[in-house]
């Protein structure tokens, strides 16, 4: 059983292709690296699997319960003009988290 299943999938710009004919499946227990030149199509690539863009043609089939998550290159404008890192970003999710935990007890 695959995780996630991509079968000819492109996507355009207009006139142009920004790649045509992807297919690949990545099985259950799966990892990935995607590399490439700038300007290939890797993060259009992520945001058609992510949900956030429509391939121009071809299909993108996820198991039941397959979350994709994606953090925009442009953080910066994401996080409103904080001057976190990522790492804080992730670390503010369990600030009151001890708090909480004392709450419970």
């Amino acid at each position: 059983m695959s995780t996630l299943t991509i079968s000819n999938l492109g996507f355009s710009f207009g006139d142009y292709d920004v790649f045509l004919g992807i297919s690949a499946s990545i099985p259950n227990d799966g990892k990935i690296g995607l590399v490439g030149p700038n300007g290939i199509g890797k993060t259009t690539l992520l945001r058609v699997l992510a949900g956030l863009a429509q391939p121009s043609v071809g299909s993108v089939t996820m198991a039941r319960g397959t979350r994709i998550g994606y953090l925009r290159q442009e953080a910066v404008d994401a996080f409103a003009g904080r001057h976190n890192t990522v790492y804080d970003e992730m670390l503010a999710i369990f600030a009151g988290l001890r708090e909480q935990e004392a709450m419970l007890r």
